[in-house]
């Protein structure tokens, strides 16, 4: 994985594909997914749920109301039922009869696949906890076992906004690269993510400050802002030294780069 000392093309910030390239295709699919790497995402954000019968699953929000055909709860349903859905229409009538991946099926795809720079595709891999704490640890274990069989795990990080989560992902798996997300606005950011001892720190775009990333630096923590989409937002994230920028437009911060 990228770290302070390791950057993307001249240095710039590696470019990550937020839920694959959502601007272009429908979120969190594997259209989505290939996308991105077409257009030249170094990395692929994305999100993973439990379906009821404990399968880790690519997808966003607890209830599928927005992103496909069914208002059903993902906790409610068992992988078979899940498979059956459209994921795609609700996006573009082009996109009718895409399907929600399993965890397993991305990184299937992903093994052979490598970024732009010619470096092996990389994951920051964020993890939806629907319950209590036993559905926290279902869940951990769920998505260490799969990056684990696809030999991934070396090459993802682990990111949430519970920190329950993180703390939990730790003690189960103490070398995995952890990274705490957040989007209000936090005096304490830097702190709670050394306590929590994350290797990066994500904060919102419009949360991000010079300061916060010298320090992060300082530490020993990459930061990864999210999500940016305009001219304006890169200008900043790139003079304020962020290790990498997520983005629903992979080629709109490529050809940023490339000006």
């Amino acid at each position: 994985m990228f770290s302070v000392r390791q950057k993307g093309r001249n240095k710039l910030p590696w470019v990550v594909g937020h839920r694959g390239a959502m601007g272009h295709a429908p979120e969190n699919t594997m259209t989505s997914f290939e996308q991105a790497l077409s257009l030249g995402a170094d990395m692929l954000e994305f999100d993973v749920r439990l379906t009821k019968d404990g399968v880790a699953v690519v997808v966003h929000d607890a209830n599928l109301d927005r992103t496909s055909n069914r208002s059903l709860n993902v906790a409610d349903l068992n992988l078979k039922d899940l498979l059956e859905l459209d994921a795609g229409s609700w996006f573009d009538m082009r996109f009718a009869g895409e399907r929600i991946p399993r965890l397993s099926t991305l990184l299937k795809w992903s093994q052979n696949k490598k970024a732009k720079s010619g470096d092996p595709l990389s994951f920051f891999v964020e993890l939806k906890v629907d319950g209590d704490e036993s559905r926290r640890e279902m869940l951990i274990n769920a998505v260490l076992k799969d990056l684990r069989e696809h030999r991934a795990l070396n090459r993802s990080v682990l990111i949430s906004f519970d920190e329950p989560v993180l703390m939990l992902t730790r003690r189960i798996s103490p070398t995995t690269a952890t990274g705490f997300l957040y989007s209000d606005f936090l005096c304490d950011s830097l702190e709670r993510a050394k306590n929590l001892k994350t290797n990066h720190i994500l904060p919102r775009k419009d949360r991000v400050t010079g300061d916060l990333v010298v320090e992060a630096h300082k530490s020993g923590m990459a930061v990864m802002a999210w999500t940016a989409d305009r001219l304006d937002e890169f200008r900043k994230l790139v003079v304020w030294g962020v290790d990498a920028i997520a983005t629903n437009y992979p080629d709109r911060l490529i050809e940023f780069y490339d000006r």
